[in-house]
């Protein structure tokens, strides 16, 4: 495949969460380079790479539907008379959204590095209505100065409905969201709790680095609970993930927790599900372009393990459980392994995917190449994997603390259980 530039990156098997940037390309120092003006001539040349590099590597052929050559045409104009990078990039990713698929979009190197830094809770919208549904365990054992069911108002001044979590999907906005910002930069978080309004200051962290990605305790029932904050090994270490397995193999049932963990990779996966279902079980096939499944077809099996768990397991999730989690939920239902609780995933399976620098610094385009096939055979792109038991927190929930989705959980366990 032709290179935009002089590098391109590889991320394989639905591992595609931030953006990796290479290492020599120059660090960027602010936000400003949105506003550096591109030619007409670059302004097009850029549109062109794009688009031919989604005709040419898109996993599906067909383009998921889309008349491709209409929407180049449709976007020319809005190219021509764009000016600055930032317009370009922009453009870029509104272009990309026609697709309908996730894990493709845009980011440039300014944007990339924003999206390091973000505050250290997770939220729920109920309604037009925020709420903080789970706040980040800090490495350091500092108490941070949210809870559980705050209300979120506004954060630095903009309104509570312009915060996104993170996604797999990058045809969104990064600078208009304040849930991202510059390292260890400080946000002013204007919340309501208890029927107060109070405003706290909330430093933001560096993703993954400065909290525990991987978060477990016990509870009644003898009930083991573990949280996922993303599902790969780079930032869960194996070793970790098996030493608390081991452990978990004396409880009488185990609660995975995988709300708004987005992406991962093939090792936890396996290594997991290895320990539900036993080792050399089929889970699911990468087809490239065009490829069609089969009986034959090459599977990632799960792995070995020397403490299996074979009592009652509940998965949650939510419409934030993105690539490699949802994969590792839907197998899990297939086997009949575990009972799903929460809200239907956001159906981003298509992961592997092939990131290329496009020409005068316009940014990272991602685009995925191949199609997620379980081993029985099914897709989940675009649709999800629906709940077992549909259950969602309320405002009353937020009011009282309360975690409704964990709650339906506890208690499915503890009949199950006895």
């Amino acid at each position: 495949m032709r290179k935009c530039t002089t590098w391109i990156i590889l991320l394989l098997a639905s591992v595609f969460g931030p953006l990796a940037w290479p290492q020599e390309d120059p660090k960027p120092v602010s936000q400003p380079d949105r506003q550096r003006e591109l030619t007409t001539e670059q302004r097009l040349k850029v549109l062109n790479e794009a688009w031919e590099l989604v005709k040419t590597t898109f996993y599906d052929p067909k383009l998921n539907g889309i008349a491709w050559d209409s929407i180049k045409s449709q976007f020319t104009p809005q190219f021509e008379a764009a000016q600055t990078a930032g317009e370009v990039a922009d453009l870029l990713r509104q272009l990309l959204s026609t697709l309908r698929a996730s894990h493709v979009g845009l980011l440039t190197r300014e944007e990339y590095v924003q999206t390091q830094n973000v505050l250290p809770f997770f939220f729920e919208r109920v309604a037009d209505r925020s709420f903080v549904s789970y706040v980040f365990e800090p490495k350091d054992g500092s108490t941070l100065p949210l809870r559980v069911g705050d209300e979120i108002i506004s954060v630095d001044g903009a309104d509570a409905k312009t915060l996104r979590l993170p996604t797999v999907t990058y045809v969104y906005p990064v600078f208009t969201n304040p849930y991202y910002g510059p390292a260890r930069s400080t946000a002013q978080v204007r919340i309501r709790r208890s029927g107060s309004e109070l405003v706290v200051n909330v430093q933001r962290i560096k993703r993954f680095d400065d909290v525990r990605a991987m978060c477990t305790r016990n509870l009644d029932g003898n009930i083991r609970y573990v949280r996922f904050l993303k599902f790969d090994s780079g930032t869960v270490p194996l070793s970790d993930l098996a030493t608390l397995l081991r452990t978990a193999s004396a409880s009488d049932a185990l609660i995975i927790d995988l709300r708004n963990c987005v992406g991962g990779d093939g090792p936890v996966d396996s290594l997991l599900s290895g320990t539900l279902i036993g080792s050399d079980k089929p889970l699911y096939a990468s087809l490239k372009r065009g490829v069609a499944f089969h009986s034959g077809t090459a599977m990632a099996v799960s792995g070995k393990t020397d403490s299996p768990f074979t009592k009652p397991v509940a998965v949650l999730v939510n419409e934030n459980t993105e690539s490699e989690p949802e994969i590792f939920t839907a197998i899990m239902k297939e086997y009949k392994r575990v009972r799903v609780f929460g809200s239907t995933t956001r159906g981003a399976f298509n992961g592997s995917t092939e990131a290329t620098g496009l020409s005068f610094k316009a940014g990272m385009l991602a685009i995925p190449i191949d199609r997620t096939v379980t081993a029985a055979g099914n897709e989940y792109e675009g649709l999800g994997v629906t709940p077992d038991t549909a259950v969602a927190n309320t405002e009353p929930d937020f009011a009282a603390g309360r975690d409704a989705v964990l709650d339906a959980a506890v208690a499915y366990l503890r009949r199950t259980s006895n």
